[in-house]
């Protein structure tokens, strides 16, 4: 991997640019890591890191009541993305080879004020937009060290 001097993007040596990993800066900025696995060689993409201001996580349709707790493990949650550039098995079989992969989120850097977006609107194609009336529960107190990824102990909120 190749820094930049001037502490902006990072270049990998196959020309692939990912923004490094750094702690945020400020009351409300924090930062989120995206991992990529291969399912097949196992091999990691180089992490992918975004910064935010708020989170927008959405209420589930089914259920009367809902958990702030539950919201951020759906956010989190482990998903599969297809057809993505696997250079490791490409180098195997001297050809681009497109494989499955394994999504995975956590917070790398969170803000000492967490501002999160509950977004309610739904779209239904008989009736347009209507409000998602799930009732939200959160405590006074939240603990962020379990989205983490175990790098950063536990964090109130």
């Amino acid at each position: 991997m190749l820094n930049n001097p001037s502490g902006g993007d990072v270049w990998t040596r196959t020309g692939r640019i990912h923004a490094p990993c750094k702690r945020s800066v400020g009351p409300l900025r924090g930062t989120i890591r995206g991992l990529l696995k291969c399912c097949v060689c196992k091999k990691n993409l180089p992490n992918r890191c975004e910064h935010f201001h708020s989170l927008s996580l959405t209420l589930p349709l089914n259920g009367k009541e809902c958990s702030l707790d539950r919201c951020l493990q759906q956010f989190v949650q482990s998903e599969l993305v297809d057809n993505v550039d696997c250079l490791s098995c490409s180098k195997i079989a001297s050809t681009p080879v497109k494989r499955t992969f394994l999504k995975q989120l956590q917070f790398w850097a969170i803000p000492n004020c967490l501002c999160i977006h509950i977004n309610r609107t739904v779209w239904q194609s008989a009736d347009g937009l209507n409000k998602n009336t799930v009732h939200m529960s959160f405590p006074l107190k939240l603990d962020m060290g379990r989205y983490t990824g175990g790098h950063g102990g536990t964090r109130y909120v």
